[in-house]
């Protein structure tokens, strides 16, 4: 492990010695090594040293664009511009300081558990090139609560105005009748630092998890959660993040719940486990937006009538078409995209204020 970071370390510094600015080139050099590894790697380096990591996203490319554009702001949520950084890439808040200069208009952090966890045994990420895609089943490998809330306070220190959505779920352990303990926990240990709680009930990768999104569990966290906001007399927007493999009648139902009980927005979806690959686990990136581009429109819409803010999080990349895939003048959020695209991706917001 010893030699492969100073391998890795010896062929950035030679890259940046060199001026090799493009993110393409580093793109493919992690490419040719195990996506988890070089997922930590990469965040490290990030956390490290976020000045240096600007060299691998040419400004030239992202600065004219993030001039052409101004805050993007819905009923509840209000961004820098529209495209954010989904949970799962900085699950730690390891990199905060990065994501703020590169130019995202929000950062999604976690999924955060109560403590510190492990995960699912490895192997658990794999990336499908051709298809411009990931299979995960990490199931929430994270540092717990604590730290991660201390790394939030101390960066908020610095007078940071990037918007944090805080992504929060139940531990692997908590049994499910138990979860909204967990979840009730991490909204008195977050809501006030977050521009937004994420409640992710929708991952493939927790044993039962998705059983939370069955109506009697799906009510009582809507119901508990938005209690305790009002107890605490927060305004902190409550975000509810669904899977893209319930049947037709739920998504018909799920705004309507939304509405009932006071929730600010929807994050449409979580990945998949619709997928033919030999990988257990969800599947994101391209084929992720096609499976959702038939639910995105009524989703929307039927947002839009109940004045939630809806958020579309699936497959896009900076050649997506916006209008095809009914969203523009959506609030969007990019991982595989961004791991694939690099700073290309920032193309999406150039498109928003072209439509």
């Amino acid at each position: 492990m010893r030699s492969k970071r100073n391998y890795f370390l010896t062929s950035i510094n030679w890259a940046i010695k060199n001026n090799y600015k493009h993110y393409e080139l580093m793109r493919n050099f992690l490419f040719s090594f195990d996506p988890e590894f070089s997922h930590m790697f990469t965040i490290k380096f990030l956390k490290y040293f976020p000045n240096l990591s600007q060299n691998f996203f040419d400004q030239s490319q992202i600065s004219p664009i993030l001039k052409a554009t101004s805050e993007f702001a819905g009923y509840h949520l209000k961004w820098k511009n529209s495209l954010c950084l989904a949970a799962g890439l900085d699950k730690n808040a390891e990199a905060l300081s990065f994501w703020s200069k590169v130019g995202f208009g929000a950062v999604e952090v976690g999924t955060i558990t109560p403590h510190p966890q492990s995960g699912n045994p490895k192997p658990r990420l794999h990336r499908n090139i051709k298809e411009l895609s990931l299979i995960n089943s990490m199931g929430f490998p994270g540092h717990g609560s604590q730290i991660i809330k201390n790394r939030i306070q101390q960066f908020k220190k610095n007078n940071s105005t990037l918007p944090i959505l805080i992504n929060i779920g139940k531990q692997k352990e908590t049994p499910i009748e138990k979860a909204i303990d967990d979840y009730l926990f991490l909204f008195n240990e977050f809501a006030e630092l977050s521009n937004g709680i994420v409640v992710n009930i929708s991952s493939p990768n927790t044993p039962d998890l998705r059983q939370l999104q069955n109506t009697t569990y799906l009510i009582e966290i809507l119901e508990k959660i938005q209690k305790r906001k009002t107890a605490l007399k927060l305004t902190t927007p409550l975000i509810l993040k669904i899977s893209p493999d319930e049947p037709e009648q739920f998504y018909n139902e799920i705004i309507t719940y939304l509405a009932n009980y006071n929730w600010n927005g929807l994050i449409f979806s979580n990945t998949t486990k619709n997928h033919n690959s030999p990988y257990n686990g969800g599947q994101s990136g391209f084929p992720l937006l096609l499976l959702n581009e038939k639910k995105v429109l009524n989703l929307k819409l039927n947002c839009v009538k109940n004045k939630i803010d809806f958020i579309y999080c699936g497959g896009l990349f900076a050649n997506s078409d916006l209008e095809i895939n009914h969203l523009q003048n959506t609030f969007k959020q990019v991982y595989t995209g961004f791991i694939f695209d690099g700073p290309k991706i920032f193309q999406l917001i150039l498109k928003e204020c072209l439509l």
